[in-house]
C-alpha cells in the first residue's frame, strides 16, 4: 500500500508555491477531459453485466446500481461543466468535488461486487476480475490526481477481496489475495503514474514558464537591444557629428592660425615670442627689421645680446613681473650689432601652460626712436616758442616803455650837448657833462637792448670790430672791479668784422660781464675770448670762475624775468636781453655752468661780407645850412631841449604839441624847410599826420623820430618821398647827418 508521503508527494509533486496551483488546474482539466470516457466505460460494463447475469435478481441489483451511477456520474459532469466556467484560480474549490465524485463511483461499484458475491451465483474469481478491470481502468482518467484514484479504488476492490479471503473456499481465497495483491500494485503503479505525470505536468509548467520568461527576456533583450542599438546610433550620429564639428574647429583652428600668422608677417610692428630666459622662439619680419637682424636670424638669439647692462637689468625686473601674471610696458634702449642705439617700447604679456607654469612672453616690439627725438624737437621748439612769446611779450612792454625814456634821454642829452657848446672852453664843466652824456647814452643803449625782444632784424647795421668792443668793456671793468676780479682778455688778431649794432652788443657784453661778476662777490677770474672760427663765424667766449648753476637754474637761465637773486638785485631781464640780442645778429648764444666750477658763455655771429669802418666818427659833424625847421611832439622835455640844441647849429625851430596843431600851422600859411615829427603820439599819430601832411605840403622833407619803428611802419614810410626815420634818442652828431641827408635828398 502507497505510503501518506507518496500519496502527498504524488498529489503535490516537485513544484514551486507559485507553480503549484497550476500544475493542479492541469490536472482537473486532464481528468475531466477524461471523464467522458470513464462514464461511457462504466455504463459499457453495466449493459454487459445486466446481460450476462443469469438471475434476474441480478439484474435489479445491476440497475440499481447503474441509476445510482447516473447519478454520481450525472452529478460529477455538472461538475465538470462548472469547473470550465469557474474563475482563474479556483481548482483546490473543485478539487473536493472531483476526489467525492470518485469515492462515490468506486463504493457503489464495490457494494455492487459485494452484493454479486453474496447474492448472485457468480465465480468469484469473474467478479475479482471484472472489478479489478474497472479499477485497472479507473487509473486512465484518476491517475492524474492519485487522491481519487485512491478513493475510487480502495472501497471498489477492498471490499470484495476481504470478502473472498473470509469466504474460506482455497480458490476465493487465492482470488481475494489476487485482488488485494493487485489493488496494492495498482495504488503504486498508480502513484508512480502520478507522480510522473505530475512531475511531466511541472516539467511542463516550468517549461511553460521558462518560455514565458524566455519570451519575457528576449522582448526585454530585444527592447534593450532595439534602445542600445538606438542610443548607438544617436551616439554614433553624435560622435560623427561632434568628429565633424572638431574637424570643421581644427579646419577653422589652421585656417585662423594661417591668417595670423601672415597678419603677424605683414604688420608693421615688431612682434615675438621668447621664453622665461628671454630667448626669441618666433619673430615676424617687421621685428627682425627693427633688431637690425637677417631675416630668420632673430629666432635663438637672447633679448640680452642686444643690451647693456643696465638694460639687462631692466629686462630682468620685468621678466619677474611678468612672471607673476602681469602684462608690463616698458622702454627699453638697444645696442645693434652695427652699434647704433635705437629705443623700444615693449608691450609683453605672459605666456602660461595649463598647469599655470610661466614659459614666457608674447611681445610687441616698436621702435620709437624717431619718436621720441620728434618730440624732443618738439619740446625745444615749444620751449623756444614759449620763449619768444616771452620776449616778444615783455618787448612790445618795452616798447611802450622805450618811447617814454627815450624822450627823457632824448631831453637830457640834448640840454647836455647844448652845454657843452656853450661852455666848450670850460674844461672841468665839460668833464662833468661828458659824465651825464655818457650816463644818458648808456641808458639809451639799454632802452635799445629792451627793443630787441620785439625787433627781428637790426635797424642800423654796421660793420663793428668786435675786439673793440670787449676792449672798452674790458677797460671800464677794469676801473670797476678794484682788482678784486682777475680779467684775461684773449683776443685774435685780426678779427673779422660783424655786422651789427654797436650799442646792442656793447649791452650784451654789459650784461654777461655783470652777472660774471656777481657770480665771484669775494674774487675770482674773467676771460674774455675771440676766435675766428673756419666757417666764416666769429666766437665770443665768457668764462669765469664763480659759483656756479644747477641744472634745474641752468635750463632757465635765459628766461625773462627768471632770477635767482634778492629783491632789487636783479631783473631777471638780462641774459633775457642778451639771448634776444644775439639772435636778432644771427647768431646764437650757449651757456655751460656747473656749481662750484664756474659759467662759460659762447656767443657765435656771422662775419660781415665788407670791410670795417676806418675808425669812430668826430664827436662834431659840420651842421647843415639853416633850416626853418618844424618841431612836432607831444613831450613837453622834448619840445624844450631838442630846439635848443637846433637853435645852436642856426636853425630857426617852431613847434608843435601834435598832429592836429602841426597841420592846422601849416594850413595857416607857415613856410618851413623841414618837419621833425615824433612817430607815436596820442590822438593823430605820427604816421596818420604824415600821410596827411603830404596831402598838404607833397615835397616837404619830414623827419620821423622814434624809440622804436616795427617793419610794418618802416615800409609804409619807404612809401613816402624825402622821408626818413632817427631813433630817439639821438646826438647832435647823428641829427646833423639825418637833416643833411634830407636836404640832399630835396636838392636831388
Amino acid at each position: 500500500m502507497a505510503t501518506a508521503s507518496t500519496i502527498i508527494s504524488s498529489f503535490r509533486g516537485r513544484l514551486s508555491p507559485a507553480r503549484a496551483p497550476r500544475v493542479l488546474e492541469r490536472k482537473i482539466a486532464l481528468m475531466y477531459g477524461h471523464l467522458p470516457a470513464g462514464l461511457a466505460a462504466g455504463l459499457a460494463a453495466a449493459l454487459t453485466l445486466t446481460f450476462i447475469l443469469p438471475s434476474p435478481d441480478g439484474r435489479g441489483a445491476l440497475l440499481s446500481w447503474g441509476l445510482a451511477n447516473l447519478v454520481v456520474a450525472s452529478l460529477r459532469y455538472w461538475d465538470c461543466l462548472a469547473y470550465k466556467r469557474r474563475p482563474q484560480g479556483s481548482a483546490r474549490g473543485h478539487l473536493g468535488a472531483l476526489v467525492l465524485g470518485a469515492a462515490a463511483q468506486g463504493a457503489l461499484w464495490g457494494l455492487l461486487g459485494w452484493h454479486w458475491f453474496s447474492a448472485v451465483s457468480l465465480d468469484p474469481l469473474f467478479i475479482t476480475l471484472v472489478l479489478a478491470c474497472m479499477a485497472g481502468g479507473a487509473v486512465i482518467f484518476l491517475t492524474p490526481i492519485y487522491l481519487a484514484y485512491v478513493v475510487n479504488v480502495i472501497p471498489l476492490l477492498v471490499p470484495v477481496c476481504l470478502r473472498l479471503l473470509g469466504a474460506g473456499v482455497g480458490l476465493q481465497r487465492m482470488a481475494g489475495g489476487v485482488g488485494l495483491v493487485y489493488a496494492v500494485a495498482m495504488l503504486y503503479a498508480s502513484a508512480r503514474a502520478s507522480r510522473w505525470l505530475g512531475d511531466a505536468l511541472a516539467s511542463a509548467s516550468e517549461n511553460e514558464d521558462l518560455a514565458a520568461d524566455l519570451g519575457q527576456r528576449k522582448a526585454h533583450l530585444e527592447q534593450v537591444v532595439e534602445e542600445r542599438t538606438r542610443s548607438l546610433s544617436v551616439a554614433i550620429a553624435q560622435l560623427t557629428e561632434g568628429l565633424r564639428d572638431k574637424e570643421q574647429e581644427r579646419q577653422r583652428a589652421a585656417r585662423s592660425d594661417a591668417n595670423h600668422l601672415s597678419l603677424l608677417q605683414a604688420i608693421n610692428e615688431g612682434f615675438g615670442h621668447v621664453d622665461a630666459q628671454e630667448i626669441f622662439l618666433f619673430a615676424n619680419p617687421a621685428a627682425e627689421k627693427i633688431f637690425g637682424v637677417a631675416p630668420g636670424t632673430l629666432v635663438g638669439r637672447s633679448l640680452v645680446s642686444f643690451l647693456d647692462s643696465e638694460g639687462a637689468e631692466l629686462v630682468r625686473r620685468e621678466t619677474g613681473t611678468r612672471s607673476q601674471g602681469l602684462s608690463n610696458r616698458y622702454v627699453c634702449p638697444i645696442i645693434l650689432d652695427d652699434g647704433r642705439q635705437r629705443t623700444l617700447q615693449v608691450n609683453a604679456s605672459p605666456i602660461r601652460d595649463a598647469d599655470g607654469q610661466f614659459l614666457g612672453a608674447s611681445a610687441v616690439f616698436e621702435d620709437i626712436t624717431e619718436r621720441l627725438e620728434a618730440e624732443a624737437r618738439e619740446r625745444r621748439l615749444q620751449a623756444e616758442l614759449h620763449h619768444a612769446q616771452k620776449l616778444e611779450s615783455i618787448g612790445s612792454l618795452a616798447g611802450g616803455v622805450a618811447h617814454d625814456m627815450n624822450n627823457i634821454l632824448g631831453a637830457v642829452q640834448a640840454i647836455v650837448q647844448t652845454l657843452m657848446q656853450k661852455h666848450a672852453r670850460e674844461a672841468g664843466l665839460l668833464e662833468e657833462l661828458a659824465i651825464i652824456e655818457r650816463a644818458s647814452i648808456r641808458g639809451r643803449d639799454l632802452v635799445k637792448s629792451l627793443t630787441h625782444f620785439v625787433r627781428k632784424e637790426l635797424t642800423e647795421p654796421e660793420p663793428l670790430d668786435l675786439n673793440a668792443l670787449v676792449r672798452e668793456e674790458a677797460a671800464l671793468l677794469a676801473r670797476t672791479t678794484l682788482g678784486k676780479v682777475a680779467l684775461v682778455v684773449d683776443l685774435e688778431e685780426p678779427l673779422p668784422a660783424v655786422l651789427g649794432e654797436r650799442a646792442a652788443l656793447a649791452g650784451v657784453l654789459m650784461n654777461l660781464c655783470g652777472n660774471a661778476l656777481d657770480a665771484m662777490p669775494e674774487a675770482g677770474s674773467l676771460v674774455l675770448r675771440t676766435r675766428g672760427l673756419p666757417d666764416g663765424w666769429i666766437e665770443l667766449t665768457l668764462e669765469d670762475t664763480g659759483k656756479g648753476m644747477p641744472p634745474e637754474v641752468l635750463v632757465r637761465a635765459m628766461e625773462p624775468f627768471y632770477t635767482t637773486k634778492a629783491i632789487g638785485k636783479g631783473t631777471g631781464l638780462g641774459l633775457a636781453m642778451a639771448y634776444a640780442t644775439v639772435k636778432a645778429h644771427g647768431g646764437s648764444m650757449t651757456m655751460q655752468s656747473e656749481v662750484g666750477r664756474g659759467t662759460t658763455v659762447l656767443i657765435r655771429l656771422p662775419s660781415a661780407k665788407f670791410p670795417m669802418a676806418s675808425g669812430p666818427a668826430g664827436l662834431r659833424a659840420e651842421p647843415a645850412g639853416a633850416l626853418r625847421i618844424l618841431q612836432v611832439d607831444d613831450d613837453d622835455l622834448i619840445l624844450a631841449s631838442i630846439p635848443l640844441l637846433l637853435e645852436l647849429q642856426g636853425h630857426t625851430v617852431t613847434t608843435a604839441a601834435g598832429g592836429q596843431e602841426a597841420l592846422d600851422r601849416l594850413g595857416g600859411g607857415l613856410e618851413v624847410d623841414l618837419v621833425i615829427l615824433d612817430l607815436n603820439m596820442p590822438g593823430m599819430n605820427g604816421l596818420e599826420t604824415l600821410h596827411r601832411l603830404r596831402a598838404l605840403r607833397p615835397g616837404l622833407p619830414v623827419l620821423l623820430a622814434t624809440g622804436y619803428l616795427d617793419p610794418a611802419t618802416e615800409t609804409e614810410l619807404g612809401r613816402f618821398g624825402q622821408a626818413l626815420s632817427i631813433a630817439k634818442p639821438f646826438s647832435m652828431q647823428e641829427l646833423n647827418g639825418m637833416l643833411k641827408r634830407l636836404t640832399a635828398l630835396e636838392s636831388a
